[in-house]
């Protein structure tokens, strides 16, 4: 079993002027939702998930991915 943080949640006011300073960062937007969620990436392959909204803060840890890559996760509310 692999026990890894998968990726870190942020709660931002504004997605659009979060995803702005990210990308200064070095990130790059993977996936967006109409939730109002954008995934982004660095070069390292580390994920930030960008969330407006009414959320938490979380942690999600992967503990299993199946073959067909799904993920089995604890998620933390930070």
């Amino acid at each position: 079993m692999q026990t890894e943080i998968r990726h870190v949640g942020v709660v931002v006011k504004d997605i659009k002027e979060a995803e702005r300073i990210y990308k200064i960062l070095g990130f790059k937007v993977v996936g967006r939702s109409k939730l109002l969620v954008t995934k982004m990436e660095d070069s390292k392959g580390n994920l930030l998930e960008l969330v407006q909204g009414k959320w938490h803060p979380h942690l999600a840890i992967t503990f299993y991915q199946d073959p067909s890559g799904n993920y089995m996760e604890v998620v933390k509310k930070c």
